[in-house]
């Protein structure tokens, strides 16, 4: 179908999770690169413009000898990433715990660099963070002779994806868009049911949290990237820590118009935001007009019958001395043109 409207397929990965036994093509460490370098060849034979993926972590000791036997014929390095696993009988995990792991993609990245970096490929291999979820699929034997399909419904609890959804989907995007030399490719997976960010039932359609996420980055950022200075306190929860704002700020070529993201991961409270811009000193509205994902808990989520309980909305926010409150457990954006902006002259 794709050959036949002028539109063959360019990207091609070798291999899916190869490093693990659930796997049926899984191989060792020492197998894998000379199996890619095959792979490669032949299907360079075939078709020569292609872009090639391969299977990969960020561990440098399966990535390494992959890169040094096959790196010069891969255009990417496929990482994937779940951060919290439901456990046998697909566990609650509290809105803290998930929170916890949004910077855990940041972590997984830049090992991967850095293994770039030692190989002598960073800038000529960009890396594919193709599989990606905060929640792991729920999928008892998954692998083995005990597998357990009719279990897999249990994924499709809409309660379970709740405002930590959302706002872990925001980290990880703002994380990509900080490393976006680095990182050319995220796919979220799954995307419809299952853990996906729609819910598909026989009567209609029930948008999770993480859509609207995905929604408000396709049609409110601008497409490019600025440095951002933060100081963010912290959450604590069970020993571990995070920041409790996540910010990236965009703007178009011209810059004369701009969409500040702020996701603020504490459950309980509104949090004053203050950030140093480049190229921007302050903001001088008074009055700011901004887009809200919040929901009024962070354990809100749609369903069936209750599609609408967590949707953007407009809001306006009060601007005291470059002092903006972001909601709590929300993602914030502010959208500004460059009348709204004291610049640096830059």
């Amino acid at each position: 179908m794709r050959r036949s409207n002028n539109d063959p397929v360019k990207y091609w990965s070798i291999g899916n999770e190869n490093y693990g036994g659930w796997e049926m093509g899984a191989k060792t460490r020492d197998e894998w690169g000379y199996f890619v370098r095959e792979s490669a060849k032949l299907m360079f034979n075939t078709d020569p413009n292609i872009k090639l993926f391969a299977a990969a972590l960020p561990d440098e000791g399966w990535t390494r000898p992959l890169l040094e036997r096959a790196g010069n014929l891969l255009d990417y390095v496929s990482i994937h990433g779940y951060w919290v696993w439901p456990g046998a009988d697909n566990d609650y995990i509290p809105y803290f715990a998930c929170m916890m792991r949004t910077t855990a993609p940041e972590d997984d990245i830049l090992r991967t660099i850095n293994i770039l970096d030692k190989t002598g490929h960073r800038g000529k291999i960009k890396i594919a963070f193709d599989e990606w979820n905060l929640r792991g699929w729920y999928h008892p034997g998954h692998g083995g002779r005990s597998m357990d399909i009719e279990a897999r419904d249990k994924n499709d609890i809409n309660s379970t994806y709740t405002m930590a959804d959302a706002l872990f989907t925001a980290c990880f995007l703002n994380t990509c868009f900080r490393y976006c030399t680095d990182v050319e490719i995220a796919c979220f997976s799954p995307i419809i049911n299952t853990r996906g960010a729609l819910f598909v039932h026989p009567k209609g359609i029930v948008k999770r949290t993480s859509f609207h996420v995905f929604q408000l980055y396709a049609n409110e950022l601008e497409k490019n990237i600025l440095p951002i200075e933060l100081n963010s306190e912290r959450l604590v929860f069970q020993g571990q820590t995070t920041p409790a704002l996540d910010v990236v700020l965009t703007c178009n070529d011209e810059k004369n118009r701009f969409t500040l993201v702020v996701v603020n991961k504490d459950p309980l409270k509104d949090i004053d935001f203050l950030a140093n811009f480049d190229p921007l000193i302050k903001i001088s509205s008074h009055q700011i007009e901004a887009i809200v994902l919040c929901g009024s808990s962070p354990d809100d989520f749609n369903d069936i019958g209750s599609e609408n309980r967590v949707v953007p909305t407009r809001k306006i926010l009060k601007n005291e001395n470059g002092r903006i409150s972001i909601p709590a457990h929300s993602l914030t954006m502010i959208k500004m043109k460059k009348e709204d902006v004291a610049t640096s002259g830059k």
